[in-house]
């Protein structure tokens, strides 16, 4: 099991996370959805900046949150 997983896994039984959320779903959906981030940024060529990151993933946690919501 992986770090990400067993975090998420953690935080659903302290009751953080929804019981009805699959943790290695959603574990998939942000590991997914940060590699095709970062191949879209290098394909444009963009510039990767720790305020890009951060930016992309409070983004990414708030889209995610109502759905892990308890």
């Amino acid at each position: 099991m992986s770090a990400d997983l067993r975090q998420l896994a953690a935080q659903q039984q302290a009751g953080r996370v929804a019981a009805t959320a699959r943790p290695e779903v959603v574990a998939e959906l942000l590991v997914g959805a940060c590699l095709h981030r970062a191949f879209l940024v290098r394909f444009a060529g963009e510039a990767v900046t720790p305020d890009h990151i951060g930016s992309f993933a409070a983004d990414l946690v708030s889209a995610l949150e109502p759905a892990l919501a308890p």
